[in-house]
């Protein structure tokens, strides 16, 4: 089991290499990395402020240098995989059979097939004000209580991952979700990491990287993205 969070791990394992960077492109919702080989990466900001250089090292107490190297970390591990079929998480995981779920991130359309089932769910965002989100102070005793956590991939941007998954059950199924997702196997190293739900693009993608540049997010690039999985 890895003991830190993730982007501290990986910066020890995988390093940074200024020079395998061919474009970065921040925006108001994502960066996005261009390799020089062409894969793309991206990272949603949460409205962050963000770097407008390449920068010389990653300084990880810093938030724009953890979205800019999580964006970095997904152009490089996320093409390493064979993936043998596209699909979102709902597609694959059957929540019918859990019967306390927490999200943390809103995701409003699982959210709403969700609630076509018996399970409890229980979402929580920083970031969102709704009759729908539970109040921030809930958040601990429900994810004690969850025997699945649907959990935001933005969670290791702003370094809240560890501290989550720490708080879950001894069994409980954890999926991380979102196009900001590592696909990396050693994910599966954290405390309760069942599945991996995150974004490919095809290379060298023009067009992609213009609507990240101006202000676009999921909803509008999604047209351009090919939803993965990974198992462990």
């Amino acid at each position: 089991m890895i003991n830190e969070e993730p982007l501290s791990y990986f910066l020890k394992k995988e390093g940074f290499n200024r020079l395998n960077i061919r474009k970065w492109v921040p925006g108001e919702k994502y960066g996005a990395i261009l390799l020089k080989n062409g894969n793309i990466g991206v990272c949603a900001t949460l409205n962050h402020p963000q770097l407008t250089d390449i920068p010389e090292t990653i300084e990880l107490t810093r938030i724009s240098d953890r979205i800019f190297y999580q964006a970095y970390l997904n152009a490089i591990l996320n093409y390493n995989n064979h993936y043998t079929e596209t699909s979102d998480i709902s597609g694959k995981i059957v929540f019918g059979r859990y019967q306390k779920i927490v999200m943390i991130g809103w995701f409003r359309t699982l959210a709403e097939k969700i609630g076509q089932t018996r399970a409890e769910l229980s979402i929580f965002d920083m970031d969102q004000e709704d009759e729908t989100i539970c109040p921030a102070k809930q958040m601990n005793e429900k994810l004690q209580q969850a025997d699945a956590i649907i959990l935001t991939s933005t969670s290791v941007m702003n370094n809240t991952f560890y501290d989550i998954i720490s708080q879950s059950k001894e069994i409980c199924d954890i999926f991380t979700l979102g196009p900001s997702t590592l696909l990396d196997r050693d994910m599966f190293r954290y405390r309760n990491i069942r599945q991996l739900f995150g974004a490919v693009f095809r290379k060298n993608d023009a067009q992609l990287l213009e609507m990240i540049a101006q202000g676009h997010g999921t909803s509008t690039f999604s047209i351009r993205m090919q939803k993965v999985y990974l198992l462990p």
